[in-house]
């Protein structure tokens, strides 16, 4: 993130690293260095992220990785936003997204400087509840950029740490609960949407009949929202 390099010289650093592959989003603010063994496939390239499919070629395993620096002022990063929630529709395995978001999620992630208050996160919260993201847990420091003030042994170089990320078996996901958006029952599509997909029966068992349809309603209502409402974030 935040090279401070011309995009001219992305190669000069990728034979340095030795690395076989480098891309770079619209305005080369975002590199990504690959190593051997992985297929990289770009899904979307926008100012502020970066995403791609990444296949593991020994084991067929893939996964998608958004790297994001997002922009300093707020309005500007509606447009992060946006991306997220379009990317989210289309999921379909693994999801990884990391980088520079230049927000904070509440004031406990930031140490002095201007208070934290809630106009500040309050679209990044939002962005990640509609697309049920959850944060990994993380060892060692929890401060991850500093302008000097905080105190923080890994970084060289940078002003921000760079961040080692180790996937094993082991670790499960936890499920985040269903975000209802109350404005949707304002609209006059809203009672059929949710008849339509609470009408079907798939087995005898009448508990997993309603993990299902309340699933198939809960993705009907998000399908519907960006269709009759588009960009919530704005």
């Amino acid at each position: 993130m935040e090279p401070f390099r011309s995009v001219r010289s992305i190669n000069k650093y990728r034979r340095r690293l030795r690395m076989p592959m480098v891309t770079h989003n619209i305005n080369g603010k975002i590199w990504v260095f690959t190593n051997r063994g992985y297929d990289v496939t770009i899904v979307k390239n926008t100012e502020q992220q970066l995403t791609v499919l990444m296949l593991d070629q020994n084991s067929t395993f893939s996964f998608y990785a958004t790297f994001v620096y997002a922009k300093y002022d707020s309005i500007h990063r509606l447009d992060i936003w946006d991306d997220l929630y379009q990317l989210c529709g289309g999921i379909d395995r693994p999801w990884l997204i990391g980088g520079d978001f230049n927000v904070v999620l509440n004031g406990e992630k930031k140490i002095g400087g201007l208070p934290v208050v809630a106009i500040d996160y309050e679209d990044f919260k939002t962005c990640m509840e509609s697309c049920d993201l959850s944060q990994v847990n993380f060892k060692e420091s929890p401060f991850t950029w500093s302008n000097d003030r905080v105190e923080h042994l890994a970084r060289s170089g940078s002003d921000h740490a760079p961040m080692l990320l180790t996937c094993e078996d082991r670790i499960t996901s936890k499920k985040k609960p269903f975000r209802f958006l109350k404005f949707w029952t304002e609209h006059i599509t809203f009672k059929d949407v949710v008849r339509l997909n609470l009408d079907f029966t798939t087995s005898s068992n009448p508990f997993l009949d309603f993990k299902r349809k309340i699933k198939k309603v809960k993705n009907a209502l998000y399908i519907s929202s960006k269709e009759t409402f588009g960009n919530i974030f704005q």
